[in-house]
């Protein structure tokens, strides 16, 4: 197992970005028990991995957005770290069980517009009209008229 980095870091920089990145899309897996980095892991289609125990109740069952991503059923969960071992092992054979609920997932949730679609360019589009200045793309219509509603 490889820990990067060793320390710590803050994705604040453009190349700390692109090696968080890399971690990430380079990895055979990701283990965390209540992160956002589930979600990038997801996009970069890796499988997550978490343990779900008692001892890790506060962590976990107090937060709305975790029991959402166990809803989604993406997350390879273990009681333990026996259990995730167990897990990572299985992946490295090459069995990934959440290959199709994660991609679900990313799908309707992380990129409801489509993964070939850049995020910054939805997000773009939606800034120009939301200026005045475009009207909107019908790929975005949908992001667009909900936004608005807020």
């Amino acid at each position: 197992v490889v820990a990067y980095p060793r320390h710590g870091d803050q994705a604040d920089t453009p190349d700390s970005w692109q090696g968080y990145f890399d971690q990430l899309s380079e990895a055979s897996a990701f283990v965390g028990l209540n992160t956002t980095a589930f979600l990038e892991a997801a996009v970069a289609d890796r499988p997550c991995l978490t343990i779900v125990s008692d001892e890790f109740y506060d962590q976990q069952g107090r937060t709305g957005h975790f029991r959402h991503l166990l809803a989604a059923d993406f997350l390879e969960v273990s009681p333990d770290i026996d259990g995730v071992a167990q897990r990572i092992e299985r992946i490295l054979q090459g069995y990934d069980e959440k290959a199709q609920q994660r991609k679900a997932f990313t799908e309707s949730f992380l990129r409801p517009q489509g993964l070939e679609t850049p995020a910054q360019t939805i997000v773009a589009d939606l800034l120009e009209h939301l200026a005045g200045h475009t009207t909107p793309n019908d790929r975005h219509r949908t992001l667009i008229t909900v936004e608005s509603r807020k």
